[in-house]
């Protein structure tokens, strides 16, 4: 019996130590760490090299910029240079683009290594004349230019450059072609579905200031015809009355021989001793040689507006500010009404060679 007792205790013994050894930690194995390698020393930044000054610039204050930007020929918003807004292609047309763009103008003047005196390709839509078109090389050293007529201009100085578009798209050897080709030289009375109004286009200056020189209008046959504007004192260029940057009259030029010209309203006052003929018969030779003509503008129109009734068979009525100009006068009463303006075949086609 003590034996099985001591064998029980001895089994005992036995799994109490198994039991405490399943218990213990596991012994801790330290891990052997290198030491670190020091940081190899960075060589030095490089020293920033010093910025090079920025170049002067060819101009830094654009001459006569403000002058210009008031003028007409910046006027970005006008029909002039807006008118092509709405195409497609978006551009201007060859036929326009020498006056209604500076790229084209300098294509007609060949600055660009074209042709002279053509314009090769249709050009960007633009927001004015800008400096660039008249303030070049070749610009600057034009001296002559041509006119519808095929007249040539020579020996002229800064306002060529005027001259190149302010004259005008037809002249009076447009109309004597047009009769020529539609044979009524001898039938000058006779309408002709043929024949369209010739427009000289807007604000033909040159051609009115060099008058017969240049045949801006028409000259009948057997009648004499003023030639160029000979001014007093010796101003006889669109640069000589006119700021070429501003475009305004040069007014104080004016005054020194017009003393009672105060602004530009007051140029249309201007009447000379050398003047004293009554041109448009109202008996009045004190009034301002711009009412003279007024009075002879009337006259034509009235002349021109009996001839259409009582030759070509059909009353005509003109409205300067709608293109074609002359429409047919259905109520006869010498004035247009809108109308009669915005009417189905208003144009007036009734022309004869006279």
């Amino acid at each position: 019996m003590n034996y099985k007792k001591y064998l029980f205790v001895g089994l005992l013994l036995i799994g109490l130590a198994l039991a405490i050894a399943a218990c213990s930690p596991s012994p801790t194995t330290t891990a052997v760490v290198p030491t670190a390698q020091a940081c190899p020393t960075c060589p030095p930044a490089p020293v920033c090299p010093t910025a090079e000054a920025c170049p002067t610039p060819l101009v830094a204050d654009v001459p006569f910029e403000q002058a210009w930007v008031g003028s007409g020929h910046a006027d970005s918003t006008a029909e002039a240079f807006r008118h092509w807004d709405e195409e497609d292609p978006k551009e201007v047309p060859t036929s326009c683009a020498r006056c209604h763009a500076p790229t084209g103008y300098m294509d007609y003047l060949g600055v660009d290594g074209s042709a002279v005196g053509v314009v090769d390709a249709a050009q960007p839509v633009s927001d004015g004349i800008t400096c660039i078109a008249c303030h070049n090389d070749v610009a600057a050293s034009l001296s002559e230019v041509t006119f519808p007529s095929g007249v040539v201009v020579t020996d002229l100085g800064p306002e060529s450059r005027c001259m190149v578009c302010h004259q005008g798209r037809a002249s009076g050897s447009t109309i004597d072609e047009a009769i020529a080709t539609n044979v009524l030289t001898d039938t000058l009375d006779t309408v002709s579905t043929e024949l369209r109004f010739v427009n000289v286009h807007y604000y033909a200056a040159a051609a009115s200031l060099y008058g017969s020189v240049t045949g801006g209008g028409y000259q009948y046959a057997g009648n004499d015809y003023d030639g160029k504007f000979l001014h007093a004192g010796g101003i006889n260029t669109c640069v000589g009355c006119h700021d070429q940057h501003t475009l305004e009259i040069r007014v104080a030029v004016c005054q020194e021989c017009h003393t009672n010209v105060a602004s530009e309203e007051d140029l249309a006052s201007i009447r000379m001793n050398g003047s004293l003929e009554d041109y448009n018969g109202n008996g009045d030779v004190t009034e301002g040689i711009a009412a003279e003509i007024s009075g002879l503008q009337e006259m034509l129109m009235q002349a021109i507006q009996a001839y259409a009734k009582e030759v070509a068979g059909v009353s005509i009525g003109y409205d300067p500010a709608t293109h074609p100009y002359f429409f047919n006068d259905a109520n006869e009463n010498g004035t247009l009404e809108a109308e009669e303006i915005s009417a189905e075949d208003a144009a007036y086609v009734s022309w004869t060679a006279r």
